[in-house]
């Protein structure tokens, strides 16, 4: 009985380090796809490169596109965000990667389907 408990314990310790050791904000770089519909009116798809995403685990929010939204919840698979009164929606895959967001404002409604990277402080910087 005693070594369960230890085991228990060590696990606990172990998730409460992981999830300790998480960033409180992650910085993505996107690329992928986007299509605006204005009213009834559907536009294309076109390609777009260098999207830029925060993810504000703190603040709780997701922000891209001169957008920001609350996160609505997040799980070890997926990053949920918008909702209410947001005007974007949508989820980040954490695996993988993938985003899916929509953002309206007055009658246009944008469509994202973007593939995201963490963007790492050495990657940020030049090298000499």
């Amino acid at each position: 009985m005693n070594n369960i408990t230890t085991i228990l314990f060590l696990s606990l310790v172990i998730v409460a380090h992981a999830q300790a050791s998480e960033p409180t904000v992650i910085t993505l770089s996107c690329e992928g796809t986007v299509k605006t519909n204005v009213g009834n009116n559907e536009g294309q798809r076109k390609v777009i490169n260098k999207v830029g995403v925060v993810v504000d685990l703190a603040e709780q929010t997701v922000s891209f596109a001169s957008y920001a939204a609350h996160i609505e919840n997040v799980d070890a698979a997926i990053v949920f965000f918008g909702g209410g009164e947001d005007h974007a929606t949508g989820e980040i895959d954490r695996a993988s990667g993938v985003m899916s967001a929509t953002t309206v404002k007055d009658n246009l409604a944008t469509s994202y389907e973007l593939f995201c990277k963490p963007v790492t402080s050495s990657a940020s910087r030049k090298t000499k």
